[in-house]
């Protein structure tokens, strides 16, 4: 599993899941599924992507806890590729 820079509980930041390694010419259609267990993916901003490269903010989490995040995206051809990644939340 992939793991994400960790997080204070306080703390509402950025990440990215990079997807061009599975894309080829191919490109992400919609907007992606971002999805956590054991932390919140934030509405604000919105999930985006561009270059295959998918942005989504984080939030909360039980201090000493790890949270998974999932992050699905369809593609112009039809694919659909989901990844998955550990964050650990920590103290600052």
């Amino acid at each position: 599993m992939l793991k994400l820079p960790e997080k204070a509980p306080a703390e509402k930041l950025d990440y990215e899941m990079d997807f061009s390694d599975v894309l080829g010419t191919d490109t992400i259609t919609g907007t992606p599924t971002v999805t956590g267990a054991g932390i919140t993916v934030a509405s604000t901003p919105p999930i985006s992507h561009a270059d295959g490269i998918v942005t989504f903010w984080l939030s909360g989490g039980a201090e000493g806890s790890d949270g998974t995040v999932t992050v699905t995206i369809t593609t112009a051809a039809g694919r659909t590729f989901e990844r998955a990644a550990a964050i650990l939340i920590n103290k600052i």
